[in-house]
């Protein structure tokens, strides 16, 4: 026991038969799930404005569409290098997206805040 608490920064984990399966599947949902979000990042970008949350959303999904390939190769190599860059990857996609996501709320409610400006002027104007 005193061995493994005087390894600091190293994480031992048991690989059973299920665990290399399980991973297989994580990393082809987040590669599938990558694509997708591409594809709407790639729609959001069709306007100037909608650029600005949809740059984060595309780059983000590109890091996780990549970790996504090293959780497949993880569970296929059993490497904690793999282990190592697929959680990396999956963070950073995950904040760029988080990123892309509070961009996306910001624009939607000054949207909001405009369509009703239009509305109230318009309904002084006897419109």
């Amino acid at each position: 026991m005193n061995e493994i608490l005087e390894k600091k920064g190293e994480i031992i984990i048991a690989v059973d038969e299920a665990l290399p399966k399980q991973l297989k599947f994580i990393g082809l949902v987040q590669q599938i799930m990558g694509v997708l979000t591409i594809i709407s990042g790639a729609i959001m970008c069709l306007t100037i404005i909608g650029a600005a949350a949809g740059v984060p959303y595309i780059i983000g999904a590109l890091n996780i569409f990549k970790s996504g390939g090293a959780f497949g190769d993880t569970s296929r190599n059993e490497s904690g290098e793999s282990l190592r860059e697929a959680i990396a990857g999956l963070a950073k996609g995950m904040k760029l997206m988080l990123i892309g996501f509070v961009i996306w709320i910001v624009l939607y409610i000054l949207l909001m805040v405009v369509i009703m400006i239009i509305t109230v002027v318009a309904a002084s104007q006897g419109y």
